[in-house]
Parts: C-alpha cells; structure tokens; sequence
C-alpha cells in the first residue's frame, strides 16, 4: 500500500481549509438553533437542528415513529453553523426520515481536556447533548436509531466517541478524520494554536494522549457489539495514509466498515458530495425492521 510523506504545515492547512474554501455558503433557512446548559462544560452551548419533512417508517412510508437522530460534528476552525452553510446538507436530506443535529465543538477535537476540569467535550456530547435533543424532541431513544458523523476533526472525534461508548451509537461515519492527532506533538500551529493542542492532549504520554488515540483503541477494543463504521477519505487528501492505516486495523481485527476512497481533498466542496454517502450508509441502518436488527 502506498504511503505518502506530508509536511506540518501542509496538514495544518488542510486542517483549517474547512473556513476558507469549498462550495459557496447557503442560507440556513430549513434550520433551527437551540440553546442548552451542559453540566459537562458549564454553561450554555447552540446547536442547529435540520427537522426531517416528514417521518418515514421502516416500510419508507409516512407514519408517526420516533425520529432516529444523526449527531454531526464540524471541524476544527469550525462551528455549528457549518454543515448548514457550506454544504447542500438540507436538499441531500430531503428525503430522510431523520433529525439531524450540530453541536458547537469549538476546537475541542470532542475530547475532555488534559487541562481544566469544566472543559469535558466528550462528555458534553456523549452524555449532555444526547440526554438535551431526547427530551425535546419525538426521538427513538434506542442505541440502534443514535448515529454520529463528522469531518477532520469530525470525523476522529465521531469514531472515537463511538468505539469509547458503543452502546450510545448504532452508526459512526468519518470524512476525512484526522485519525493521528493524539500521536502528534502539534500540527505546525503558531504558539497560540500549540498551546491549546496542548492543554488538550496534554505532552507525549498523558493520560489523556493514552485514551483518545484512535488507532490504539481501535488495537483493542474488543469487536463484538461496536456501532458499524463509515470511513471516507479524499485520495489527494493529506489524512489519506492514516485513514488506510486505521481501516488495515479495522479488516485485521474483523470489525464491520465501510470505507471508501475517490478523488478530492480536504476541502467543503469533498465533504458536499460525500455526506450524501454517509446518508445513504445512515437510510440503511435506520430503517432496518425492528425484528432485523
């Protein structure tokens, strides 16, 4: 299999491309946003929902079933408005049948931080955010109707949090997923960005560097029972040897994926055109008959 050499600063500007570059904005008009308080975080963080138009059942036709709810993560640079305004996400999810939701991530990478005991992302996701939609709103409050997704930073915090907590998710997808993250010392950042990615991850060997690599966990968690995973990947994108690298250990391991790889690179007009295969992977699973699954 090919490996490709790829420099910091060519990763850290694919990193950030996500605020800068891609397909032209959208108005944000079939969306709403919300408000909530997350004990995890302390204080009140938005979210932008996308309602389906109409509800559909396992046979695909209208009835009055709980919604299945797809959580999808920004990336870094990023906020929860993105998906809504850079992406066609509205008119690729017309047809579906599912409450879509984006949470604010800052630029949290959807972890709890080495540093600071009120900044717990991946609890506030996992546990805040979930227990917040479920109450206000219709959902099928099964594991097997819950899916996460995202992009670059998304796209590893999505599959982190779900092999870390595989009875909360049926499904995790990843575009582009910068899957090495907690391996690295930094992405080529300025002194400011360094810092931040280190209160985060904390130095080489932290607690926190041991628990969210990707790729280690992937080693050893055990296969049965993990949500079925989603791995997308541009093939002129700079995460692109990694992506491989995580999916050999998903095949070696016998845990069930999905993994694609077509042209692109690690820009919004990729991440466009391939949420319409996340969404297709999602109709899949979530409208399996109850008796199916």
């Amino acid at each position: 299999m090919t490996r490709l050499r790829v420099s910091a600063s060519i990763v850290a500007a694919a990193l950030l491309l996500g605020t800068s570059s891609g397909i032209a904005r959208q108005t944000p008009a079939p969306y709403t946003d919300f408000h909530f308080y997350s004990e995890a975080l302390g204080r009140d963080m938005p979210y932008r929902v996308l309602a389906p138009a109409r509800n559909r059942g396992a046979d695909g036709g209208a009835d009055t079933a709980r919604l299945p709810v797809l959580y999808l993560l920004h990336g870094l640079g990023g906020t929860f408005s993105d998906w809504s305004t850079r992406t066609r996400l509205a008119e690729h999810a017309a047809e579906s049948g599912v409450l879509i939701v984006m949470p604010e991530g800052a630029n949290s990478w959807y972890v709890n931080w080495h540093e600071g005991d009120r900044e717990r992302w991946e609890d506030y996701i996992v546990r805040d955010l979930v227990a917040e939609v479920d109450a206000r709103f219709p959902t099928d409050t099964r594991r097997e109707a819950r899916f996460i997704a995202g992009l670059s930073m998304g796209g590893y915090g999505a599959l982190r949090m779900a092999l870390a907590h595989p009875e909360t998710y049926a499904l995790a997808a990843s575009l582009s997923g910068a899957f090495d993250v907690a391996r690295r010392e930094t992405y080529g950042w300025d002194d400011d960005m360094r810092a931040a990615f280190l209160r985060t991850f904390g130095p080489g060997g932290s607690e926190v560097r041991r628990t969210t690599d990707l790729l280690t966990l992937a080693e050893r968690v055990a296969p049965n029972g993990l949500p079925f995973l989603y791995i997308d990947c541009g093939a002129d994108d700079p995460f692109l040897p990694v992506n491989r690298q995580f999916v050999e250990t998903l095949q070696r391991r016998g845990i069930p994926y999905e993994y694609r790889e077509t042209p692109g690179r690690h820009d919004w007009r990729y991440w466009d055109r391939q949420v319409v295969q996340v969404l297709r992977v999602l109709e899949a699973t979530a409208f399996v008959s109850p008796a199916d699954r």
